[in-house]
């Protein structure tokens, strides 16, 4: 029975600001897809996945969209799309739309803006410039952790793939550490890299309320440094970030 479901997905305690604006996790820590399905019943949510431009193995990328499950309404925009991709999205028969004249370099960033400017959905989804095959694993967990945005109430979340030397890798920050100068640098740098702004190591997704995503991408361009106007304008939101850690390779 759905009465009956016994399923705590919340980061820490009911407080957000005890624990500060941002939490890591490890993706073994999510409960199974079955279960979110249940406390969800009823509900649909729309998710856009954009492709970026110049996208590493474009099909592939379409793919991994395509195996979404049917919980959430998917809808693709691809930006400047190249012959492969869209036959292969014209044989999976997915709702796709394009964003064309953009510019495909990351540090100019236009296309961010106009992206997420013409996405339906409630949320959306970026992909970084990783090839697809690293991307496996951040698709995989989507639906899973879209349960953490949900019920912590959170902004956005970060799906992040980089891989994790023992002894050498980062780790997660301790909850002592919420609050201070490394959480704000954690979710500027996370977002940085997943959104191209920034050059980083390893594959990560994220996802952002449409909302978020148009507060902090509309015009990001026009800025001198699009990373430090993007950490301006994490700060000025407070923006409560998800990072979900999970094992590749």
């Amino acid at each position: 029975m759905h009465d009956e479901l016994d399923l705590d997905l919340r980061v820490g305690t009911d407080d957000w600001p005890d624990h500060g604006l941002c939490a890591v996790l490890d993706a073994g820590s999510l409960p199974s897809e079955d279960a979110l399905t249940v406390l969800r019943r009823g509900m649909s949510t729309g998710l856009t996945v954009i492709v970026p431009p110049g996208a590493a193995n474009g099909a592939r990328l379409v793919d991994l969209a395509d195996r979404v499950p049917s919980e959430l309404r998917v809808e693709l925009l691809v930006c400047e799309p190249d012959p492969s991709t869209t036959d292969r999205l014209a044989e999976l028969g997915r709702r796709w739309s394009t964003l064309t004249g953009v510019d495909a370099e990351p540090a100019r960033v236009s296309w961010l803006d106009a992206a997420t400017a013409q996405a339906g959905g409630e949320i959306v989804a970026v992909p970084s410039s990783s090839p697809a095959s690293e991307l496996t694993a951040p698709f995989g967990h989507l639906v899973g952790a879209l349960g953490l945005l949900w019920v912590n109430g959170a902004d956005g979340l970060v799906i992040d793939a980089t891989p994790v030397v023992p002894g050498v890798g980062p780790s997660a920050p301790s909850a002592s550490a919420f609050g201070g100068g490394l959480v704000d640098d954690l979710r500027v740098e996370q977002l940085a890299v997943g959104l191209g702004l920034r050059r980083g190591a390893g594959a990560r997704l994220v996802v952002l309320r449409r909302w978020v995503a148009r507060f902090l991408l509309d015009e990001i361009s026009r800025a001198i440094d699009p990373v430090a106007e993007l950490a301006s304008r994490v700060r000025l939101l407070e923006l409560r970030l998800v990072v979900l850690r999970c094992a590749v390779g």
